[in-house]
């Protein structure tokens, strides 16, 4: 699927009419926050929304009312979009939810889209600090049919929910009497708050994964390898590049490459990657946060926030091992802690993780392919969209889909550090490259 963000989106072409959640002022339920969520919220109070949208164009026109009612019936499935924090802009993160018939859409803006500013409006209906549902719909009609863009504050959603929500979406319109089922419960109804989780040993091999990637930052989150530019606390707003990292025909190639190796073409993409930076003046060895998803086989269409994120260190390889075969070993390495609740595992190293960066050096990859409702939003052009927000390091985010690969990098915007990776972006291309005419 192709990526992009806020700062880089060119909203489809025609007239356009943004809807929102309204304040709901009736009563409401107590629920809890997982520790992502917390985290976040915690960070909306001063850094206001991080949403994620899909956009897709709709194989049959739909007056802007009809797809917000079916909209509203999507998220009514859902208990997970139904949470609120009303006290946010305060420091209160105890979460509420809403009533089924307190989510609903009201339209607040109209208007032609190269005139009025989309984004915009996406940012106020997905500010948690409203109070409401932070979720927001935008319809435009154009000359080539209508297209929708959805969009939800992180705390609701993660980059798998946003194509369940489309698929579901669709459904809905087609008046197909298929009901898609969550498959499983969405965020929990009635939960107690969590206690506290009792740190785990020392010795543990997972702890140690994360003990071990530590000593190499000095107790602090990874960071971009390569010099930055940006003094402790600077913040620089976000620069978005995007755009394809390989064909379909050309990963199929790169995925029978990794098979020599038992790797997947994850593996052969952070070898690359690796490689692209060492060349670039980096440490032999690079760490990085790799987020990846919790959720299990019968859970493939639980809407929410379902990531945690594992230690992994690129160039670390056994004597013997290819790089592709070292960057698999290094992955299977990290998914042993996935099982482990983050927060754990942080509170059981034996020095104390040290608060460093704003955020985080991360490479993420999906393969769309393998997500429940792909194959009914694939034909509808989807794309996915980021809100832009400041920032003081690099994540890079690939998706694997029908087409091939795609790339989105997410870094401050200096003209520095948009040359440095302009420039590792160039040599990770032309190494992959350089490795399909070895296949």
């Amino acid at each position: 699927m192709r990526l992009t963000a806020q700062d880089a989106w060119s909203p489809p072409s025609g007239d356009a009419v943004v809807w929102q959640v309204p304040v709901w002022e009736g009563s409401t339920e107590p629920v809890s926050l997982s520790i992502n969520q917390l985290n976040h919220a915690s960070a909306a109070r001063t850094a206001g929304p991080v949403w994620l949208a899909i956009q897709v164009r709709l194989p049959v026109p739909a007056p802007s009312a009809s797809v917000a009612a079916a909209v509203e019936t999507v998220l009514r499935r859902h208990d997970a979009m139904h949470v609120v924090v009303p006290g946010v802009s305060d420091g209160d993160l105890a979460a509420r939810r809403v009533p089924t018939e307190a989510v609903r859409l009201e339209p607040v803006l109209e208007g032609r889209s190269g005139t009025v500013d989309l984004g915009a409006a996406i940012d106020l209906a997905c500010d948690l600090r409203r109070g409401a549902p932070a979720v927001a719909l935008v319809t435009v009609q154009g000359e080539s049919g209508t297209s929708v863009v959805l969009a939800a504050d992180h705390l609701y959603v993660d980059a798998i929910s946003v194509v369940l929500l489309a698929a579901e979406l669709v459904t809905v319109l087609s008046g197909s009497a298929e009901v898609v089922q969550p498959g499983g419960a969405d965020l929990g109804r009635h939960e107690p708050a969590q206690a506290p989780l009792e740190p785990i040993g020392t010795q543990d091999p997972r702890v140690r994964l994360w003990a071990d990637l530590l000593e190499l930052t000095g107790s602090r989150p990874p960071t971009f390898p390569l010099p930055l530019d940006l003094g402790p606390g600077e913040l620089a707003r976000q620069v978005t590049i995007a755009g394809p990292l390989a064909t379909r025909i050309d990963v199929d190639h790169l995925e029978a490459l990794g098979r020599r190796d038992g790797a997947s073409v994850f593996a052969v993409l952070l070898a690359g990657l690796h490689d692209a930076l060492r060349e670039r003046g980096a440490a032999p060895e690079v760490p990085v946060v790799v987020p990846v998803q919790t959720r299990s086989r019968h859970e493939s269409r639980r809407v929410g926030w379902f990531t945690t994120s594992i230690p992994v260190v690129l160039g670390d390889s056994a004597p013997g091992l290819s790089p592709v075969a070292a960057a698999q070993a290094a992955l299977r390495a990290g998914l042993t802690t996935a099982g482990v609740p983050l927060d754990q595992l942080l509170a059981s190293l034996p020095t104390p993780l040290q608060r460093g960066r704003h955020d985080v050096f991360m490479v993420s990859y999906l393969d769309y392919r393998r997500v429940a409702g792909w194959d009914v939003i694939a034909p509808l052009d989807p794309l996915h969209i980021s809100r832009s927000t400041d920032c003081d390091d690099v994540q890079i985010w690939i998706t694997r889909s029908d087409d091939g690969l795609w790339v989105r990098v997410r870094l401050p915007g200096t003209a520095a550090i948009e040359d440095t990776v302009r420039s590792v972006l160039e040599a990770w291309t032309a190494g992959l490259s350089g490795l399909l005419t070895t296949v």
